[in-house]
């Protein structure tokens, strides 16, 4: 076991009998998942020996030279799932709880593409239950080359010896992909530790895969970033403050790039100063309930073909467990660390919390283009696919270049809607799909209740705004959300301008080049000191002092002015010669 000491649920167990528990695939061997089982009042019981889950995040660094995991950390055999508001546990798919006489009701998931399952048993005295069920596909995309991800997990591993029981908590998800993130910030790199990284630290089961990864710079400036999939750690802490570094050794290190929680707040700035170096390949734009896309389609109209990524930040994020919100990748071949970083930077994904989207634009994929000679009509398709008992879908939306377009669906059948309609295409473009509906038999979506001080020191000082957008959206919500979309595929017209040098893009880049100018202003040496983040407003967190940013204060100009030459650019002339990925 990775973790010695368990934080366990006592139940009083007085008579109590044995109950033994098998949770089946339809082969009929054990697999994991995620339970609960409750007696007839609604109390919960939990198998001492249930898989041990880390719920404490570990947001305070220690010192580099420290030994062993950060302060604050906490270990559990269960969880109290604010989704459904019920007690759950994760399991190989055996176990077996010693419980009074009595009426009780196991719960089981898996992940999106299994049935959930309630199955009511009884206890009787001295001859105690033996329970079994079985946990159904209604939908199997990794037979079909589409894999899932959490792109955002802080769950440190020590050794591989904590590789198996990771493992089955994503297998207990249905995840095939667990991107396991150490957190850093310019004090420290030594959060969420992970034993190695590379092929080294990748360990594949199956069709479970588990990846070490970085959310590591992090800057109240420039936002939140993501490194998936790297050789190495990338640890510069000296530039700091120039994420582009960190950015260009991850792609040395056949690593991909990207800008977590929305890419609001700071990630705006951050952007804005990256994006045309090309360097980066997505955008987490599904997290906490909340799915903000403004950002991701700026980029998209501004040139720059970005994923979108999904992720749950767990447990540092306290609305959701593992992969409740995730995104698909499409493989090509078999599933391992290069084919997996291979379709997800070349833009192969769909993101969703529920609903699961097949979608072309003639015959192109997700993260194809298309080209026409000449200004033509191209054909729509897209099937989804949802278990109604667990979502529905209200709203499927044809984005274009930004742009919303409600189509209308026919029903297949029960939990499958299929779109075919024909679009014309006067200029290049791309298309995407989203769809929306509300999530069933879940707890009413609320605000977390942070405070007017917490709030302003968000708002002010980091990447964090994201939490007061995400208030917003609870507060007005009530339902939690069903949500999926699609990456993005491109149709460009060889006779006509790309899709950067349209006009809705030029007011884009007035926007994005204004935001370069306040920077260049705040690094005058009259402002810089405005750029230091006081460590009482987020201890151990985003800080960075400006002793770092004067040392960085000349690579970053640089990359003001580069960044500026493109947005210029993107005006009536020749295209920008850009920086290839």
């Amino acid at each position: 076991m990775r973790h010695a000491l368990f934080v366990l649920f006592v139940s009083a167990r007085a008579a109590a009998e044995l109950a033994t528990f098998h949770v089946l695939d339809e082969s009929g061997t054990p697999t994991p998942a995620r339970l609960e089982v409750l007696d007839a009042l609604g109390v919960p019981y939990v198998p001492d020996l249930a898989l041990p889950i880390d719920l404490a995040c570990p947001s305070e660094p220690v010192p580099n030279d420290a030994p062993g995991c950060a302060t604050g950390f906490k270990v559990s055999n269960y969880l109290d799932n604010p989704i459904t508001g019920t007690r759950q546990f994760y399991s190989d798919g055996t176990f077996t709880l010693e419980l009074p006489p009595g009426r009780y009701t196991l719960g089981a998931t898996k992940g999106l593409e299994h049935l959930a399952v309630k199955q009511a048993f009884e206890v009787a005295k001295k001859t105690g239950a033996q329970v079994t069920v079985t946990l159904k596909r209604w939908s199997n995309l990794p037979s079909r080359g589409w894999f899932s991800a959490d792109d955002h997990l802080h769950i440190q591993r020590l050794s591989p010896t904590d590789d198996a029981e990771l493992t089955t908590l994503a297998q207990a998800e249905d995840l095939n992909v667990a991107n396991l993130i150490q957190i850093g910030n310019e004090q420290a790199f030594v959060n969420a530790v992970q034993y190695a990284f590379g092929d080294t630290g990748a360990w594949l089961t199956g069709d479970t895969l588990l990846l070490s990864g970085q959310e590591h710079p992090r800057t109240h400036l420039f936002g939140h970033t993501l490194i998936l999939g790297a050789s190495e750690p990338i640890d510069v802490r000296e530039t700091y403050s120039v994420y582009d570094t960190f950015f260009a050794l991850a792609g040395a290190l056949g690593g991909v790039s990207g800008y977590a929680h929305w890419g609001l707040g700071a990630g705006q700035l951050g952007l804005a100063l990256d994006a045309p170096k090309r360097r980066i390949s997505f955008i987490e734009v599904l997290q906490f309930e909340y799915p903000h896309y403004e950002v991701w389609y700026q980029t998209l109209n501004l040139g720059f073909p970005l994923a979108p990524t999904a992720g749950t930040d767990f447990p540092c994020g306290p609305y959701s467990v593992p992969g409740r919100e995730r995104f698909y990748v499409r493989v090509n071949g078999k599933l391992s660390r290069a084919s997996w970083l291979e379709g997800l930077k070349a833009g192969r994904t769909f993101v969703t919390n529920g609903p699961l989207i097949d979608f072309h634009v003639g015959d192109a994929e997700l993260g194809d283009q298309l080209t026409l000679a000449a200004a033509g009509t191209v054909a729509i398709h897209a099937t989804i696919t949802f278990d109604p008992a667990r979502d529905t879908v209200k709203r499927v939306t044809l984005i274009r270049n930004g742009e919303p377009t409600e189509l209308k669906p026919t029903t297949v059948a029960p939990g499958v809607l299929s779109v075919d309609t024909m679009v014309r295409v006067a200029e290049s473009s791309w298309f995407a799909l989203r769809v929306s509906g509300d999530k069933l038999g879940e707890t009413p979506l609320t605000s977390q209740g942070y405070s007017n001080v917490a709030t302003s020191l968000a708002s002010t000082y980091s990447a964090g705004v994201s939490m007061t957008e995400r208030e917003t959206f609870a507060g007005t919500a009530g339902v939690r959300p069903s949500e999926a979309h699609t990456a993005a595929i491109w149709v460009t017209l060889s006779s006509g301008p790309a899709v950067e040098r349209q006009p809705r893009s030029h007011v884009i880049a007035r926007e994005w080049l204004e935001r370069l100018d306040v920077l260049e202003a705040k690094l005058k040496d009259e402002n810089i000191g405005t750029l230091q983040l006081p460590l009482w407003a987020l201890p151990n967190s985003d800080a960075v002092n400006v002793t770092t940013l004067l040392k960085n204060r000349e690579r970053l100009r640089e990359l003001i002015l580069e960044s500026r030459a493109y947005f210029k650019a993107l005006g009536p002339g020749p295209a920008p010669v850009l920086q290839k990925r």
